[in-house]
């Protein structure tokens, strides 16, 4: 083994440029935070049981997801750390995958509510992306449809979940990189070629090490963050009061008043 691998590279782990190492470490950071602080007012009332409350900026939100898509060229073919000729290949397979999380999400949200949802549609392409991040150095084409696929679904099921736990995560952020992250993390196994992985490991074995790297980064991520937030909350509230929550925080803790917080507050009153 080269010098300087931390012991679960000398185990065999691979996680080419961060399915777990960045997104799993994020997403069990999100999962921790939001079970501490709690679901927004409302969130799991009757009404917004059956969709999540609307977020204020749709194009916006789209620029930053397309944003976000141009960006992993650099994220996935830069992990390579030399220009090489495996660059374009890696940035065709990060294409492919973040295409098939979008269409999966489409069928899915066709399925599910009889249209096309466009913040599932979003995540859905961003879960590709998070998927494919193990395992773009070691895999075809096909198998990054399939990889990308999975993260999506993955997306999907993980967004239902935490719905039915009543956890309420705002932005999708568990469900995209913690769920498609620790897909993307176990496909490295399952379709990465041996040869361009380097490890020397079976499949099975391959699966074993993978597995051993999600469970240890989910102990120390959540664990530590989970007992951390818990202690600060516990002497210092993490959640606003529910006036302060109701006019937004912009308002109660910057002032940052607007012409339509002003229209809305009038026609209240009126």
């Amino acid at each position: 083994m080269r010098e300087g691998q931390g012991w679960l590279a000398q185990h065999g782990f691979v996680d080419f440029a961060g399915s777990t190492v960045v997104h799993g470490v994020g997403g069990w950071i999100a999962l921790a935070t939001v079970m501490v602080i709690g679901p927004r007012a409302g969130r799991f009332d009757t009404k917004w049981l059956r969709q999540n409350m609307p977020g204020s900026n749709l194009p916006l939100a789209m620029l930053g997801s397309l944003l976000l898509l141009f960006g992993w060229f650099g994220f996935n073919g830069g992990s390579t750390l030399t220009f090489d000729a495996r660059v374009p290949g890696i940035i065709v397979n990060t294409v492919v995958a973040g295409m098939a999380g979008i269409a999966v999400a489409m069928l899915l949200s066709s399925w599910r509510y009889g249209y096309i949802e466009p913040v599932a549609l979003l995540n859905g392409m961003l879960a590709g992306l998070v998927a494919i991040t193990a395992s773009a150095h070691a895999v075809n084409i096909a198998d990054s449809l399939l990889i990308g696929a999975g993260g999506g679904l993955a997306m999907w099921l993980a967004d239902r979940l935490l719905v039915r736990c009543a956890i309420d995560d705002a932005v999708g952020a568990v469900p995209v990189h913690l769920a498609a992250g620790l897909w993307g993390t176990v496909a490295v196994a399952l379709f990465g070629d041996p040869a361009l992985l380097g490890t020397g490991l079976g499949r099975f074995d391959q699966l074993m090490v993978q597995l051993e790297g999600v469970l240890v980064c989910a102990v120390w991520s959540f664990g530590v963050t989970y007992l951390l937030l818990r202690l600060i909350n516990r002497y210092y509230p993490m959640r606003v009061d529910p006036d302060e929550e109701r006019i937004g925080l912009n308002v109660s803790e910057h002032g940052a008043r607007t012409e339509l917080i002003e229209l809305l507050d009038a026609m209240a009153e009126h």
